[in-house]
């Protein structure tokens, strides 16, 4: 199933990769809202805004695409208009063409309006491009050894010389190939090949079958992992075990009992059809007539004898102990991408973060502890940040904080009060304090992240480059930062204070993003 924040991501034609967009969805604390879209949409840099149009202000015609649109408890994307009808996207990626006045009836007039720009992109794109375009080198590399594999050992054992088996290796390989989209469209996951092919019957729904009772073997194990590990165990016996073909007959016959009670269940049970699995059974059905026409169906006394029965056994087995466990980790990481999401929107509860911080050790801090600050300075939510200059996890955080920073439409003011190692290391605080007071807010910010990057290791080399001058009005502002840090007895930097009390626990600072107020 498509992710519709992705999908809203290239109506807009915003550059963002899959995975990242997905995960960020997934794990909102406001997944499947208004609000989820629109604070994601402002990471990706994406001007947006909600409104509620006034009855004599809702002309559908008007609006351009895409938009998000509220119909009740129910949001949808709009992707397109035309005369009389409009082709939304619901956010169960269901895609309906329904008239205008239709639609009228339902709409309630919230809609969200987004606009890309030139800097519209998503947070650290290149990054998570690399580590995509890494992953999905490794799928192709995987693929290619496979088909190398399969080529070499037909080209080898002189394979292509025997039709019938080549014909059975192809059949096979369809099977493993339906199967796979089979597993896709059972665990949700996105495929396009999967989708048009069960769109092809028009009253069939893969899903309807798919999500069935019947779906799995005692419950437990689903046919899908069940025919892809029979047809991967088929192609094993004819590249590397021809002489097991009359033993892979009698499995082939073994199964054919299934495809009437599948076919059976489709019809009467479930009332729709899956394209997909008619296609498995089709191909069972194919090995069958083709194994009787060319008398491979013969199992002679040799083929009975144990060794030849263990054998079969691990290569039907193994493969389908591996599939089951592959499968077992895609279905974990899904869990615990819903699970993240669950204990997101628990800490972003207002009342779950008031009642952990009430009981945070507090310290006495306010806008005039440091004049230091980034984002909204008429914010309610001042998170504190005493930090080093030179310590490598307070470099971690700023990149974190450069997130915050990159919103122009900021809920939070940032303060930063400096802290050093010791007094040889005094320097590096007023040079970062005399950056702030001497350079516009935009330059010092570039700045502060080219210095937390890189520039911390070499600093001699840095204070040769953006030479300042400590006045008295850098002393103070200094000394003040060591009188506040001498008061409140912290030490450890990075220390993160979210309106004096201490970041919780199981709380990081990206979760505060969430929140627009926090009252005691």
């Amino acid at each position: 199933m498509k992710n519709p924040f992705v999908h809203f991501l290239e109506l807009l034609g915003v550059k963002h990769t899959k995975r990242y967009s997905n995960r960020v969805y997934n794990e909102h604390p406001y997944k499947n809202s208004l609000y989820s879209f629109s604070s994601l949409l402002s990471e990706y840099s994406v001007e947006n805004v909600t409104v509620q149009l006034l009855d004599e202000d809702k002309d559908i015609k008007k609006l351009e695409v895409p938009v998000i649109v509220s119909c009740g408890s129910e949001i949808g994307i709009i992707s397109k208009i035309e005369n009389d009808s409009i082709t939304l996207t619901a956010l169960n990626n269901i895609n309906v063409k329904i008239s205008i006045d239709q639609f009228n009836e339902l709409w309630d007039g919230i809609t969200l309006f987004a606009e890309a720009g030139s800097k519209s992109i998503e947070p650290h794109y290149q990054k998570h491009k690399l580590s995509d375009l890494f992953n999905s080198t490794q799928k192709y590399i995987l693929l290619l050894f496979s088909i190398s594999l399969i080529l070499s050992t037909v080209w080898t054992k002189e394979l292509y010389l025997n039709s019938i088996i080549m014909l059975l290796l192809v059949i096979n390989l369809a099977g493993v190939f339906v199967s796979y989209l089979l597993i896709l469209k059972h665990y949700k996951i996105q495929s396009n090949y999967a989708d048009k092919i069960c769109s092809l019957i028009q009253k069939g729904d893969c899903n309807d079958v798919l999500d069935s009772s019947a779906s799995k073997l005692f419950g437990l194990i689903g046919w899908s992992e069940v025919g892809m590990s029979y047809f991967v165990s088929n192609c094993i016996i004819l590249l590397f075990n021809p002489e097991l073909l009359p033993l892979l007959a009698v499995v082939n016959v073994c199964t054919l009992p299934y495809s009437f009670w599948s076919v059976w269940y489709q019809k009467y049970r479930v009332n729709s059809w899956c394209t997909l699995c008619l296609i498995v059974q089709g191909l069972l059905w194919l090995i069958f007539i083709v194994n009787m026409v060319f008398g491979y169906f013969n199992p002679t006394q040799d083929s009975l004898v144990v060794q030849s029965l263990v054998i079969l056994s691990c290569i039907y087995i193994i493969p389908f102990i591996i599939v089951n466990q592959l499968l077992s980790l895609i279905i974990k990481k899904n869990k615990m991408e819903n699970i993240t999401q669950e204990f997101n929107s628990l800490k972003a509860n207002d009342d779950v973060i008031k009642a952990i911080l009430s009981k945070q050790s507090y310290v006495e801090v306010d806008k005039s502890s440091s004049q230091i600050l980034f984002g909204n300075k008429d914010a309610e939510i001042l998170i504190t940040i005493l930090t080093n200059p030179h310590c490598t996890p307070c470099a971690r955080m700023h990149s974190k904080i450069s997130d915050f920073l990159s919103d122009k439409n900021s809920k939070f003011c940032i303060q930063y009060i400096f802290s050093s190692f010791g007094e040889e290391f005094d320097m590096s605080s007023k040079f970062m304090i005399a950056i702030y007071l001497n350079n516009p807010i935009d330059e010092a910010c570039e700045i502060y992240h080219e210095w937390f990057t890189f520039g911390r290791i070499n600093s001699f080399s840095f204070f040769q480059k953006y030479k300042v001058t400590f006045d008295e009005y850098c002393i103070n502002e200094f000394n003040k930062h060591n009188e506040w840090r001498k008061n409140s007895k912290l030490s450890a930097t990075p220390t993160v204070l979210i309106n004096g009390y201490k970041l919780p626990k199981h709380y990081n600072i990206e979760d505060i993003r969430f929140f627009t107020t926090i009252d005691f």
